[in-house]
Protein backbone atom coordinates (compact mmCIF):
# COMPACT_ATOMS: atom_id res chain seq x y z
CA UNK A 1 0.00 0.00 0.00
CA UNK A 2 2.61 2.29 1.28
CA UNK A 3 6.52 1.98 0.86
CA UNK A 4 8.29 1.08 3.74
CA UNK A 5 10.10 2.88 6.65
CA UNK A 6 10.87 6.19 4.91
CA UNK A 7 7.47 7.16 3.84
CA UNK A 8 4.28 7.24 5.56
CA UNK A 9 1.72 7.95 4.40
CA UNK A 10 3.06 9.35 0.14
CA UNK A 11 5.70 11.69 -0.56
CA UNK A 12 6.32 15.99 0.12
CA UNK A 13 3.67 17.67 -2.17
CA UNK A 14 1.62 18.76 0.77
CA UNK A 15 -1.97 20.55 -1.33
CA UNK A 16 -4.39 22.72 0.82
CA UNK A 17 -7.37 23.19 -0.63
CA UNK A 18 -10.01 25.69 0.89
CA UNK A 19 -13.28 24.26 0.46
CA UNK A 20 -15.56 27.26 0.56
CA UNK A 21 -17.48 26.17 -2.62
CA UNK A 22 -20.53 25.15 -0.42
CA UNK A 23 -20.83 28.52 0.80
CA UNK A 24 -19.44 31.16 -2.02
CA UNK A 25 -21.51 28.83 -4.75
CA UNK A 26 -23.37 27.16 -2.97
CA UNK A 27 -22.17 24.42 -5.10
CA UNK A 28 -0.50 5.54 13.12
CA UNK A 29 0.64 -0.80 28.95
CA UNK A 30 -0.83 -3.94 28.61
CA UNK A 31 -3.13 -5.34 26.17
CA UNK A 32 -6.35 -5.27 27.60
CA UNK A 33 -9.12 -7.24 26.78
CA UNK A 34 -12.66 -5.49 26.50
CA UNK A 35 -15.22 -5.77 24.20
CA UNK A 36 -15.55 -2.81 21.71
CA UNK A 37 -18.00 0.24 23.18
CA UNK A 38 -18.36 1.90 20.17
CA UNK A 39 -21.88 1.69 19.18
CA UNK A 40 -23.72 1.10 15.83
CA UNK A 41 -25.13 4.17 13.91
CA UNK A 42 -29.17 3.67 13.08
CA UNK A 43 -30.18 5.10 9.67
CA UNK A 44 -30.71 9.20 9.61
CA UNK A 45 -34.36 9.91 9.18
CA UNK A 46 -35.14 12.15 6.18
CA UNK A 47 -36.70 14.66 8.97
CA UNK A 48 -33.63 14.85 10.97
CA UNK A 49 -32.69 17.78 12.73
CA UNK A 50 -29.47 18.83 14.53
CA UNK A 51 -29.24 19.25 17.97
CA UNK A 52 -27.61 22.79 17.60
CA UNK A 53 -25.92 22.76 20.97
CA UNK A 54 -21.92 21.96 20.16
CA UNK A 55 -20.99 25.35 17.72
CA UNK A 56 -20.95 28.71 20.10
CA UNK A 57 -21.00 32.10 17.83
CA UNK A 58 -18.29 34.05 19.81
CA UNK A 59 -19.03 37.76 19.99
CA UNK A 60 -15.30 38.54 18.96
CA UNK A 61 -12.80 36.41 17.66
CA UNK A 62 -10.43 37.49 20.55
CA UNK A 63 -12.87 34.96 22.24
CA UNK A 64 -12.78 32.39 19.66
CA UNK A 65 -12.36 28.45 20.95
CA UNK A 66 -10.94 25.70 19.07
CA UNK A 67 -11.70 21.77 19.59
CA UNK A 68 -8.89 19.88 17.80
CA UNK A 69 -9.79 15.83 17.53
CA UNK A 70 -6.48 13.60 16.31
CA UNK A 71 -8.16 10.42 14.67
CA UNK A 72 -4.87 8.18 15.79
CA UNK A 73 -5.20 4.71 13.48
CA UNK A 74 -1.51 3.73 14.94
CA UNK A 75 -2.47 -0.19 14.34
CA UNK A 76 0.43 -0.51 12.32
CA UNK A 77 3.97 -2.26 12.53
CA UNK A 78 5.33 0.72 10.33
CA UNK A 79 3.88 3.88 11.61
CA UNK A 80 2.96 2.62 15.30
CA UNK A 81 6.09 4.35 16.75
CA UNK A 82 6.28 7.59 14.40
CA UNK A 83 2.45 8.46 15.52
CA UNK A 84 3.30 7.82 18.91
CA UNK A 85 5.91 10.29 18.41
CA UNK A 86 3.52 12.43 16.99
CA UNK A 87 1.30 12.68 20.23
CA UNK A 88 4.43 13.12 22.27
CA UNK A 89 4.87 16.07 20.07
CA UNK A 90 1.71 17.29 20.28
CA UNK A 91 2.23 17.14 23.83
CA UNK A 92 4.85 19.34 23.75
CA UNK A 93 2.27 21.87 23.32
CA UNK A 94 -0.74 20.70 25.10
CA UNK A 95 -4.44 22.31 25.44
CA UNK A 96 -5.03 25.64 26.40
CA UNK A 97 -7.75 27.53 27.81
CA UNK A 98 -8.95 28.07 24.35
CA UNK A 99 -7.43 25.37 22.44
CA UNK A 100 -8.62 21.58 23.72
CA UNK A 101 -6.98 19.06 21.87
CA UNK A 102 -8.04 15.55 22.36
CA UNK A 103 -6.75 12.07 20.56
CA UNK A 104 -7.79 8.75 19.94
CA UNK A 105 -5.27 6.21 19.50
CA UNK A 106 -5.15 2.42 18.51
CA UNK A 107 -1.90 0.70 19.05
CA UNK A 108 -0.25 -2.02 17.26
CA UNK A 109 0.32 -5.35 19.29
CA UNK A 110 4.22 -6.21 18.32
CA UNK A 111 5.37 -3.47 17.00
CA UNK A 112 6.79 -0.03 19.05
CA UNK A 113 7.55 -1.30 22.61
CA UNK A 114 7.18 2.32 24.64
CA UNK A 115 5.01 4.00 27.07
CA UNK A 116 4.17 0.54 28.56
CA UNK A 117 3.74 -1.41 25.49
CA UNK A 118 -0.13 -0.97 25.61
CA UNK A 119 -1.86 -1.96 22.32
CA UNK A 120 -5.66 -1.29 23.10
CA UNK A 121 -7.52 1.97 22.12
CA UNK A 122 -7.51 5.33 24.26
CA UNK A 123 -8.54 8.62 24.54
CA UNK A 124 -6.58 11.67 25.53
CA UNK A 125 -6.95 15.41 26.67
CA UNK A 126 -3.60 16.29 25.84
CA UNK A 127 -1.84 18.39 28.39
CA UNK A 128 1.70 19.82 28.06
CA UNK A 129 4.41 17.44 28.90
CA UNK A 130 8.32 17.02 27.52
CA UNK A 131 8.58 13.56 28.58
CA UNK A 132 9.97 11.78 25.02
CA UNK A 133 9.20 8.79 26.56
CA UNK A 134 5.71 8.56 27.72
CA UNK A 135 2.54 10.21 26.93
CA UNK A 136 1.78 11.99 30.00
CA UNK A 137 -1.28 13.69 28.96
CA UNK A 138 -4.90 12.38 30.99
CA UNK A 139 -6.18 9.26 29.76
CA UNK A 140 -10.00 9.82 29.46
CA UNK A 141 -10.77 6.35 28.14
CA UNK A 142 -9.60 3.02 27.28
CA UNK A 143 -12.17 1.65 25.22
CA UNK A 144 -10.03 -2.12 24.37
CA UNK A 145 -9.39 -3.17 20.91
CA UNK A 146 -11.61 -1.12 18.52
CA UNK A 147 -11.90 -1.29 14.51
CA UNK A 148 -10.34 2.12 13.23
CA UNK A 149 -11.39 1.21 9.89
CA UNK A 150 -14.68 0.84 10.74
CA UNK A 151 -16.93 4.59 10.41
CA UNK A 152 -19.05 4.04 13.59
CA UNK A 153 -15.71 4.13 15.38
CA UNK A 154 -14.98 7.74 13.88
CA UNK A 155 -18.73 8.89 14.24
CA UNK A 156 -18.21 8.20 17.63
CA UNK A 157 -14.60 9.37 18.18
CA UNK A 158 -16.52 12.45 17.05
CA UNK A 159 -19.34 12.77 18.75
CA UNK A 160 -18.11 12.22 21.92
CA UNK A 161 -15.27 15.00 21.55
CA UNK A 162 -17.33 17.71 20.31
CA UNK A 163 -19.99 16.69 23.55
CA UNK A 164 -17.34 16.86 25.69
CA UNK A 165 -14.96 19.45 24.43
CA UNK A 166 -17.24 21.95 22.63
CA UNK A 167 -16.03 25.39 21.03
CA UNK A 168 -16.48 27.68 18.06
CA UNK A 169 -14.52 26.09 15.72
CA UNK A 170 -13.38 22.15 15.07
CA UNK A 171 -10.67 20.39 13.30
CA UNK A 172 -10.56 17.13 12.39
CA UNK A 173 -6.78 15.29 11.86
CA UNK A 174 -6.48 11.63 10.42
CA UNK A 175 -3.64 9.82 10.54
CA UNK A 176 -2.36 6.64 9.26
CA UNK A 177 -1.52 4.91 5.62
CA UNK A 178 -3.26 6.88 2.83
CA UNK A 179 -4.79 5.38 -0.26
CA UNK A 180 -6.43 8.29 -2.31
CA UNK A 181 -9.47 8.04 -3.71
CA UNK A 182 -10.43 4.38 -2.12
CA UNK A 183 -9.52 5.82 1.65
CA UNK A 184 -7.68 4.49 4.22
CA UNK A 185 -7.29 3.96 8.04
CA UNK A 186 -6.91 0.17 7.95
CA UNK A 187 -6.86 -1.90 10.76
CA UNK A 188 -4.48 -5.45 10.77
CA UNK A 189 -6.66 -7.60 13.21
CA UNK A 190 -9.92 -5.92 14.17
CA UNK A 191 -12.39 -7.26 16.63
CA UNK A 192 -15.46 -6.44 14.59
CA UNK A 193 -14.90 -7.08 10.50
CA UNK A 194 -16.06 -3.89 8.82
CA UNK A 195 -18.48 -3.61 5.60
CA UNK A 196 -18.50 -6.43 2.84
CA UNK A 197 -20.82 -4.74 0.48
CA UNK A 198 -18.02 -2.57 -0.84
CA UNK A 199 -16.86 -4.10 -4.07
CA UNK A 200 -13.21 -2.74 -3.25
CA UNK A 201 -13.18 -4.51 0.24
CA UNK A 202 -12.21 -7.86 -2.15
CA UNK A 203 -9.15 -5.94 -3.11
CA UNK A 204 -8.21 -3.65 -0.28
CA UNK A 205 -9.17 -5.37 3.08
CA UNK A 206 -11.31 -4.09 5.99
CA UNK A 207 -10.44 -0.27 5.93
CA UNK A 208 -11.98 3.15 5.95
CA UNK A 209 -13.29 3.22 2.70
CA UNK A 210 -13.89 7.08 1.22
CA UNK A 211 -17.59 6.51 0.79
CA UNK A 212 -17.86 5.48 4.46
CA UNK A 213 -16.14 8.85 5.52
CA UNK A 214 -18.48 10.73 3.80
CA UNK A 215 -21.59 8.41 5.55
CA UNK A 216 -19.71 9.22 8.69
CA UNK A 217 -19.97 12.76 7.99
CA UNK A 218 -23.37 13.06 7.52
CA UNK A 219 -24.05 11.40 10.77
CA UNK A 220 -21.53 13.43 12.57
CA UNK A 221 -23.10 16.96 11.60
CA UNK A 222 -26.54 15.20 12.36
CA UNK A 223 -25.58 14.34 15.24
CA UNK A 224 -23.82 17.44 16.77
CA UNK A 225 -24.56 20.37 14.66
CA UNK A 226 -22.09 21.57 14.13
CA UNK A 227 -22.23 22.61 10.21
CA UNK A 228 -18.74 22.21 9.33
CA UNK A 229 -15.29 21.36 10.20
CA UNK A 230 -12.96 24.22 10.07
CA UNK A 231 -10.13 22.24 8.85
CA UNK A 232 -10.23 18.52 8.18
CA UNK A 233 -6.56 17.20 7.42
CA UNK A 234 -5.02 14.75 5.83
CA UNK A 235 -1.54 13.23 7.89
CA UNK A 236 -1.52 10.47 5.38
CA UNK A 237 -0.16 9.35 1.94
CA UNK A 238 -1.92 9.62 -1.38
CA UNK A 239 -5.19 11.63 -0.26
CA UNK A 240 -5.02 15.04 -2.26
CA UNK A 241 -6.89 13.85 -5.01
CA UNK A 242 -10.60 15.64 -6.30
CA UNK A 243 -12.45 13.10 -5.59
CA UNK A 244 -11.40 12.99 -1.70
CA UNK A 245 -11.44 16.60 -1.67
CA UNK A 246 -15.04 16.43 -3.16
CA UNK A 247 -16.28 14.08 -0.80
CA UNK A 248 -15.27 16.21 2.30
CA UNK A 249 -16.20 19.95 0.67
CA UNK A 250 -19.84 19.67 2.42
CA UNK A 251 -17.85 18.81 5.43
CA UNK A 252 -15.45 21.64 6.09
CA UNK A 253 -14.26 25.24 4.69
CA UNK A 254 -10.68 23.84 4.87
CA UNK A 255 -8.22 20.91 3.93
CA UNK A 256 -5.03 19.66 4.23
CA UNK A 257 -3.40 16.60 2.49
CA UNK A 258 -0.49 15.18 0.27
CA UNK A 259 -0.88 14.48 -3.38
CA UNK A 260 2.36 12.20 -2.80
CA UNK A 261 3.92 10.26 -0.19
CA UNK A 262 5.18 11.43 3.48
CA UNK A 263 7.62 10.86 5.55
CA UNK A 264 6.76 8.55 8.06
CA UNK A 265 7.77 11.63 10.65
CA UNK A 266 4.48 12.98 9.48
CA UNK A 267 3.09 16.65 10.40
CA UNK A 268 5.29 19.27 12.44
CA UNK A 269 2.22 18.97 15.45
CA UNK A 270 4.57 21.40 17.83
CA UNK A 271 5.07 23.99 15.77
CA UNK A 272 1.31 24.10 13.75
CA UNK A 273 -0.42 23.40 17.28
CA UNK A 274 1.56 26.13 19.01
CA UNK A 275 0.34 28.75 16.52
CA UNK A 276 -3.25 28.00 16.92
CA UNK A 277 -2.86 28.21 20.72
CA UNK A 278 -0.88 31.24 20.21
CA UNK A 279 -3.28 32.48 18.16
CA UNK A 280 -6.71 30.98 18.84
CA UNK A 281 -8.20 33.94 17.04
CA UNK A 282 -6.91 32.24 13.79
CA UNK A 283 -9.19 30.78 11.00
CA UNK A 284 -8.85 27.55 9.01
CA UNK A 285 -7.11 29.14 6.15
CA UNK A 286 -4.40 30.35 8.70
CA UNK A 287 -4.04 27.33 10.24
CA UNK A 288 -3.89 25.39 7.18
CA UNK A 289 -1.11 27.42 6.06
CA UNK A 290 0.60 26.52 9.14
CA UNK A 291 0.38 23.22 8.93
CA UNK A 292 2.17 23.16 5.69
CA UNK A 293 5.05 25.82 6.14
CA UNK A 294 6.10 23.74 9.22
CA UNK A 295 5.92 20.72 7.40
CA UNK A 296 7.73 22.29 4.71
CA UNK A 297 10.21 23.56 7.10
CA UNK A 298 10.79 20.07 9.29
CA UNK A 299 10.92 18.43 5.98
CA UNK A 300 14.07 20.50 4.96
CA UNK A 301 15.32 19.85 8.21
CA UNK A 302 14.99 16.31 8.86
CA UNK A 303 14.73 14.57 5.51
CA UNK A 304 15.90 16.65 2.35
CA UNK A 305 14.80 19.44 0.45
CA UNK A 306 15.01 18.53 -3.45
CA UNK A 307 11.55 16.99 -4.19
CA UNK A 308 9.38 18.74 -1.53
CA UNK A 309 6.72 21.82 -3.05
CA UNK A 310 3.73 23.20 -1.31
CA UNK A 311 0.98 24.39 -3.00
CA UNK A 312 -2.18 26.45 -1.80
CA UNK A 313 -5.11 26.00 -4.62
CA UNK A 314 -8.64 27.52 -4.04
CA UNK A 315 -11.61 25.34 -5.54
CA UNK A 316 -14.63 27.31 -5.94
CA UNK A 317 -17.31 24.46 -7.87
CA UNK A 318 -16.72 20.71 -7.35
CA UNK A 319 -20.52 20.25 -8.36
CA UNK A 320 -19.36 21.55 -11.55
CA UNK A 321 -15.88 20.23 -11.78
CA UNK A 322 -17.31 16.86 -11.69
CA UNK A 323 -20.26 16.94 -13.81
CA UNK A 324 -17.06 17.85 -16.05
CA UNK A 325 -14.95 15.01 -15.37
CA UNK A 326 -18.13 13.19 -15.15
CA UNK A 327 -19.13 14.34 -19.23
CA UNK A 328 -15.27 13.76 -20.35
CA UNK A 329 -15.59 10.04 -18.53
CA UNK A 330 -18.95 9.54 -20.50
CA UNK A 331 -17.08 10.26 -23.99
Amino acid sequence: MIPPFTHRRSRFHLFIVLLVIAMVLGACGDEVAQTPTVPKRTPIPANAKATPVATRVPADAKDQTWTVLLYEDADDEILEEDMFNDLNEAELIGSSERVKIVAQMDRYDGGFDGDGDWTSTKRFLLEKDDDPDKLGSTELEDLGEVNMADADTLIDFVTWAVKEYPADKYALILSDHGAGWPGGWSDPDPPTQGRHDIPMAESFGDMLFLMEMSEAMDHIMAETGIGKFELIGFDACLMSQLEVYSAMAPYARYAVASEEVEPTLGWAYAAFLGDLTKNPAMGGAALANSIVDSYIDQDHQIVDDKMRAKYIERMYDYDGTMSAKEIIAEE
